[in-house]
């Protein structure tokens, strides 16, 4: 993910923990944004078949956020 200024291109002078994104199915993890981008760790999905959703969201600021839904099938 990465912060973008007015013209679009990445704010590198974006850091710290205030800008940092955590994962709502994977509460322990907070990804903090280094010169304007956060990669975020490999997500695991339980081992259920059907839809699964859930959320990335910025810790301060709540309305910023992404929202997913997986669909998983596993063949046994």
């Amino acid at each position: 993910m990465e912060v973008l200024d007015a013209n679009g291109i990445v704010d590198t002078t974006a850091d710290g923990p205030y800008h940092s994104l955590t994962i709502d199915w994977m509460p322990n993890v907070i990804c903090p944004i280094k010169k304007g981008r956060c990669e975020l760790p490999d997500i695991r999905l339980p081992r259920l078949q059907g839809q699964w959703c859930g959320q990335i969201y910025h810790t301060v600021q709540k309305s910023l956020k992404l929202e997913l839904k997986v669909w998983a099938q596993f063949s046994s």
